[in-house]
């Protein structure tokens, strides 16, 4: 039995023994000092620029590397031509002492000064073994430049609200062509972009260049002011990179920066309509616009021009006054130069004027939907001077603008009728016609109200009677808000609205009232026409305009009933 034991032993011993020897051998095999893998690539490169990267596996042991395969991981502004930005290079088996390379090609993207790290790790299964082994290499890229030179030229200085050029230059400097060019400009936040000599394609500050062939240049021009005080900088920033749309990434090759310098405006011009930069205003109200005028620059300024142009439907051009000014009608433009203001040929350090001219309102609106509402006209000035002053050094007209807003009133109307035989209600008359004194007729009344242009609020329409009229307590109303109230005293009745929307009657129909009154003459009014009712006044207060709104209208007359089954005679009262 201890025989045994010792034998057993011995047995285990030498197992082991055999066991750490042929691992010792196995280890010598396939240490990792035997299996090598190698990246080769540039150490800088330009953006937009393709580079071949070299991987080398090297197999010098004596086993076969089988499932053997290359990951490479790409930094995010490089672009793998034949693997789309996740590679895997399939190898298979790799002999005993055999050596492989392979090639890919790699965009890469980004601003000068960028480091871009490509991450590689090869893969294998040594033959009989059962576990994967894996070899990570890296490098670093340093972007130092790009394919595509790109540049911005503005005017050293500019005037606020003048209108300048930006010019953006650029150069396909390689020898490979791009697709999806595009580029992106940042302005500054004052910036109005006004056009440019190519179609963009979102907001105004993206263009398209689309496929770019080698060696090509092009440039993009592009117009707008600057909404901004002088004494200012202002920074323009220009992008260039490759927009994959699909992938909603934008790959940068280049950038590029311009700063312009804004000088204090040297004209100083302002609009006023009836003493007021914003002004409200009513149908067939005479506007006097007053325009003033200064250099305030310490030169003179030459070959000034002064232009006023109308916007909005509702001036009255055939009734324009423009005070020696030339008026054009296709272009709703009035424009004194010179000719007709001989200081405009040079107008001196310090001098300053002003021209003043009248334009109606037209008489009615044109309502043709709903909404036609909250309507406004424009007044806009520009004055400039043809030649450049000397000490500027800008590349654009001196020029400023100004302008004064009018705000249209609402327009109520009232529409009053009478009725002796009014089959429009279920209020019946009494009595008859003709009038006759002493005599006692029932007449109902119908008032429908009309608003134009805007809403209106606090409506109130108020009218009285003679002293040979009654109310009868009968009335009637569209409106389930309506107030209506008589003073026996006074004799006076009120109708109130809450509010009354724009175009109601209009494009709507309107809000009516209907009340009856009874009018019994007296021998003074014997073989006359005389009132039913008593002139009305309309009130309310402009939604829009904040203003209060009033309008008054004439006495109902008797020969005002409408009836057909009466004649014109019956108008006079008789006795």
């Amino acid at each position: 039995m201890k025989n045994n034991q010792i034998k057993w032993f011995a047995l285990g011993m030498i197992s082991i023994v055999i066991l750490i020897v042929g691992g010792y051998f196995i280890w010598k095999t396939i240490t990792p000092g035997s299996v090598h893998f190698y990246i080769e690539g540039p150490k800088e490169v330009r953006a937009g620029e393709t580079q071949k990267i070299k991987l080398i596996c090297e197999n010098n042991t004596r086993l076969v590397l089988s499932n053997s395969q290359i990951k490479i991981q790409l930094p995010t502004n490089a672009y793998d031509l034949d693997f789309n930005k996740s590679p895997i290079i399939i190898l298979g088996d790799i002999a005993s002492k055999e050596r492989i390379e392979k090639e890919i090609e790699v965009r890469f993207f980004g601003l000068a000064g960028d480091k871009l790290k490509v991450i590689s790790t090869f893969e294998y299964k040594p033959q009989g073994f059962t576990s994967m082994f894996t070899k990570d290499q890296a490098f670093d890229v340093l972007i130092n430049g790009s394919v595509v030179a790109i540049n911005i030229n503005n005017p050293n200085q500019v005037l606020p609200e003048s209108s300048f050029d930006t010019t953006i230059n650029w150069n396909n400097q390689s020898k490979q062509d791009f697709e999806n060019l595009v580029i992106k400009v940042n302005y500054p936040a004052e910036y109005n972009f006004e056009s440019s000599d190519q179609e963009s394609i979102r907001t105004n500050n993206e263009f398209d260049l689309g496929f770019v062939r080698q060696l090509e240049q092009g440039a993009i021009k592009l117009t707008g002011t600057m909404n901004s005080q002088g004494g200012e900088n202002k920074k323009f920033e220009v992008l260039m990179g490759i927009d994959l749309k699909d992938k909603k990434e934008f790959l940068m090759i280049g950038k590029a920066e311009s700063v312009v310098s804004l000088v204090s405006n040297p004209l100083n011009l302002s609009v006023l309509v009836n003493e007021s930069s914003v002004y409200s205003a009513s149908l067939g109200e005479t506007l006097n616009v007053l325009v003033h005028y200064k250099n305030n620059y310490g030169v003179p300024l030459n070959n000034m021009v002064l232009k006023v142009v109308f916007d909005g439907e509702y001036f009255d051009y055939k009734k324009l006054q423009p005070n020696k000014g030339y008026f054009t009608y296709g272009n709703k433009t009035i424009t004194w130069n010179e000719v007709q203001i001989p200081t405009f040929a040079s107008l001196n350090p310090g001098q300053e004027g002003d021209l003043v001219f009248t334009i109606p309102i037209t008489e009615k609106y044109n309502i043709k939907t709903y909404s036609d509402k909250n309507l406004k006209l424009g007044i806009s000035a520009t004055l400039e001077s043809l030649t450049p002053p000397q000490g500027l050094d800008i590349n654009s007209k001196i020029k400023t603008t100004s302008s004064a807003l009018i705000k249209l009133n609402a327009d109520l109307a009232l529409d009053v009728t009478g009725y002796f035989n009014d089959n429009k209600t279920t209020i019946s008359n009494c009595g008859m016609l003709p009038l006759k004194v002493g005599q006692a007729t029932c007449l109902t009344i119908h008032m429908k109200i009309k608003n134009y242009a805007n809403d209106v609020n606090n409506v109130v329409i108020t009218t009285d009677l003679p002293y040979y009229a009654n109310y009868t307590n009968k009335y009637s109303t569209s409106y389930s808000n309506a107030d209506f109230t008589f003073d026996t005293f006074s004799k006076k009745l009120i109708w109130k609205l809450d509010n009354l929307p724009a175009n109601s009657g209009v494009i709507t129909k309107p809000y009516e009232l209907i009340f009856q009154v009874e009018v019994t003459p007296t021998s003074a009014e014997a073989n006359q026409q005389i009132a039913i009712i008593n002139k009305t006044t309309v009130s309310a207060v402009d939604a829009f305009t904040q203003n209060n709104i009033s309008k008054v209208y004439n006495e109902l007359m008797s020969n005002k009933i409408y009836d057909a089954t009466i004649n014109a005679s019956y108008s006079r009262v008789q006795e």
